[in-house]
């Protein structure tokens, strides 16, 4: 027998290892049930297309008009397109997992709740982070993009005209990776960053359906200028661009695989609107696989078309999708709507990860891993 100050302490530890019943988590989130939510509760307010199109706008970001060429030129040549299926299986696999857990346990801690559900407190704690770290650093990234594909949109839609002053388009400091450490930039400010993430933060604060809207708004613009290109870009085509098939050979084409299966990232953020969700058992899954399904089609879609368009070895890695339509032949006109939809793909990731943390943030502190307070949801705003 253990004195009884140890027993406190492995009673401490027991509990760090003790998965939290499923039942506890519908429970304490009101149930599975449909209509007006209780007081603390979110709203019910997402359809399965919203969620269908939040987790393309999740994972088609401006990707899809740079890694294409960048894998096509450098890793696996035309055969990208095997790399993009096989990148497509194993991401399916996992979102049906995602499916799977989340019409179970409709509760919008994603992948920290389901961690808290099978192996304890302690696990759940460390992916609550990771999953809080993921969106708050990739949406930064994304932001820094942002700011140099509203540059180049702005510039090639003027002629050449509107130039931003670099002093205020760029970071103060930077990682060398070089040297792994980090640098002053001689720079002051990143204004088109900074002002792109207040902008989407009022907009995601004043309430999940009107987010929802813009994110469905921005996924229609980008899905069809995805398909303009695909349509367009086919007129520039040549089958015997598509010879030798696979340059590199098996092994290129795995090691594309890898590359491009962080393409596929961003379907996940969808779980973390569980509670929100009219009918969470029946419109999870659809939005979950519905988003990735499509992704794999437009990323195939688009593998084949640039690889036709050029020889793998003439491909531009930089901008990739524009550049070779150029280079091709293409008009002019259609670049600066590629770009338009570089931004709307951006955006859009920038919104799903700025969704998907506060409910993080919120499943947590509910379960006392933060502060109560961080709980609280106006009730206007819900």
């Amino acid at each position: 027998n253990y004195p009884p100050a140890s027993n406190d302490v492995m009673e401490v530890i027991k509990s760090l290892f003790t998965p939290k019943p499923i039942g506890e988590f519908t429970e304490d989130f009101g149930g599975h049930g449909h209509g007006a939510p209780k007081d603390g509760e979110y709203k019910k307010a997402l359809t399965a297309f919203d969620l269908t199109a939040m987790g393309v706008g999740g994972i088609i970001g401006a990707g899809i008009f740079t890694l294409t060429g960048e894998v096509a030129a450098e890793t696996a040549g035309p055969a990208v397109v095997i790399s993009y299926v096989i990148a497509g299986i194993i991401s399916a696999l996992a979102a049906m997992c995602y499916s799977e857990l989340a019409s179970m346990i409709p509760n919008s801690g994603s992948a920290y709740t389901y961690t808290y559900a099978t192996i304890g407190e302690f696990f759940a704690w460390i992916i609550g982070w990771d999953l809080i770290l993921e969106y708050l650093i990739g949406a930064a990234s994304v932001a820094v993009s942002w700011g140099q594909y509203l540059e180049y949109f702005l510039n090639k839609a003027s002629n050449g005209a509107i130039t931003f002053d670099p002093n205020v388009s760029n970071a103060p400091i930077m990682w060398v990776e070089d040297t792994s450490s980090f640098a002053t930039t001689g720079y002051s400010f990143n204004v088109p960053a900074f002002m792109i993430v207040i902008v989407l933060t009022i907009i995601l604060a004043s309430g999940v359906k009107l987010s929802a809207y813009v994110v469905n708004v921005l996924v229609v613009v980008k899905v069809i200028i995805v398909i303009m290109f695909i349509f367009g870009g086919a007129k520039y085509a040549n089958g015997a661009n598509l010879q030798p098939f696979s340059p590199f050979g098996g092994d290129g084409i795995f090691r594309g695989a890898v590359t491009v299966f962080f393409a596929y990232i961003g379907f996940d953020a969808v779980s973390t609107t569980s509670q929100e969700a009219a009918n969470p058992q029946r419109d999870l899954p659809i939005g979950i696989i519905g988003s990735l399904t499509i992704c794999t089609v437009l990323y195939i879609s688009v593998c084949l078309v640039l690889s036709s368009l050029l020889p793998y070895t003439e491909i531009p890695t930089a901008a990739s999708v524009p550049a070779s339509l150029l280079k091709a032949g293409g008009p002019e006109w259609l670049t600066v709507i590629l770009a338009l939809g570089a931004l709307a793909g951006l955006t859009s990731v920038m919104m799903v990860s700025m969704i998907g943390q506060p409910r993080i943030f919120r499943a947590m502190a509910h379960d006392g891993l933060f502060p109560k307070a961080i709980a609280y949801i106006h009730p206007k705003t819900k």
